[in-house]
C-alpha cells in the first residue's frame, strides 16, 4: 500500500495544484535460475487534486499493469521493465478568467512507460553495499478529447500527446543488521533526475460562439529534480518480510512525497 502528497507551484500559464494519492500494488516474481529474475505487477491508484485559484478540483483513478526483470552478472546488475496504465479523469471547474462559468468534464488517458537501469555494487563491508547506477525511462501519454458537460459554452479540448524521457544518476546504500527478532535491512538512495522532451501538457480548446481555438498550457514538470529514498525491511521469518519506504522527488516548482508499506511472502 502507498500514500503520497504533492504540490506544484503556479506559473504564468497555470495555477498551483495540491494533490493526494492512495493505492495498492500487488505483484509476483520468480527466479529463472541465477542470475535472472522476472515478475509482473498490477496496481490501483486514486488521486484527488485541488486548484484553488480556479475554484477547481478533480480526481484521477489509475489502473496499472506491468512486467519487469533483472539480471545479476557478478557485481553488475541490469534491470528493466514496461508499464501500461489507464486513467479515468474527472474535473469540476468554477470559473475561468474571473467571469466565465465553469462546469464538469470527464475524459480518459492511457500511458506507457519503458525503463531500464544499470548498476554496479561495491562491497563496503560485510553488511554494507554501495551501488552507483544510471537509469533511463520513457513515458508516453495519450488522452481522449475533453468535453465540458455543464458549461454553457460547451468547451471542447483536443489534448496533445505527451512524450518525456527521464535520466537518473544516483547511488544506493544498503546495510543489514542481524537481530534476535530477524534481519533488519536499511536502504537509502540519492539521485539526480533530468527530463528531456515534453515538459508541459497542452490542450487546444474551442467554445461555442467563439470561432478561434485557444491553447491551454498545463503545469510543467521540472527539468531537474532531486530524488531520494529511505526505508527499512524487517525479515520476520524465512519467507515473510515487512517494509516501509519513503520516496521523494523535489524540484524547483514541483514536489512529491510518498510513503509505502510492503508485505513480501515467498512461496
Amino acid at each position: 500500500m502507498l500514500g503520497s502528497i504533492g504540490h506544484t507551484e503556479a506559473t504564468p500559464t497555470s495555477a498551483a495544484i495540491d494533490r493526494r494519492t492512495g493505492g495498492i500494488v500487488v505483484g509476483v516474481d520468480a527466479g529463472l535460475g541465477t542470475p535472472y529474475r522476472v515478475g509482473i505487477a498490477a496496481s490501483y491508484l486514486s488521486t484527488a487534486f485541488d486548484i484553488d485559484a480556479a475554484l477547481a478540483s478533480g480526481s484521477v483513478e489509475s489502473f496499472h499493469l506491468g512486467a519487469y526483470g533483472s539480471a545479476a552478472l557478478g557485481a553488475l546488475t541490469l534491470r528493466g521493465g514496461v508499464d501500461y496504465a489507464h486513467h479515468e479523469i474527472d474535473l469540476d471547474r468554477g470559473f475561468v478568467a474571473g467571469r466565465f462559468q465553469g462546469g464538469e468534464s470527464s475524459n480518459s488517458a492511457d500511458s506507457v512507460q519503458v525503463f531500464g537501469e544499470l548498476g554496479y555494487t561495491f562491497l563496503i563491508s560485510q553488511n554494507v553495499t554501495l551501488e552507483p547506477f544510471i537509469g533511463l525511462a520513457h513515458v508516453h501519454v495519450s488522452s481522449h478529447d475533453v468535453i465540458e458537460n455543464a458549461s454553457p459554452f460547451h468547451a471542447r479540448g483536443e489534448v496533445a500527446s505527451f512524450d518525456t524521457t527521464y535520466s537518473t544518476l544516483g547511488a544506493r546504500l544498503v546495510a543489514t543488521m542481524p537481530t534476535e527478532a530477524g534481519m533488519l535491512t536499511f536502504k537509502g538512495m540519492l539521485g539526480w533526475r533530468h527530463a528531456f522532451g515534453d515538459l508541459a501538457p497542452e490542450t487546444r480548446f474551442t467554445v461555442d460562439n467563439f470561432p478561434t481555438p485557444f491553447l491551454v498550457v498545463g503545469a510543467p514538470i521540472d527539468r531537474d529534480s532531486l530524488v531520494l529514498e529511505a526505508g527499512v525491511n524487517w525479515q520476520m521469518s524465512e519467507n515473510v518480510t515487512l517494509g516501509v519506504m519513503y520516496d521523494g522527488a523535489i524540484g524547483r516548482r514541483d514536489q512529491e512525497h510518498t510513503l509505502r508499506g510492503s508485505l513480501s511472502v515467498r512461496f
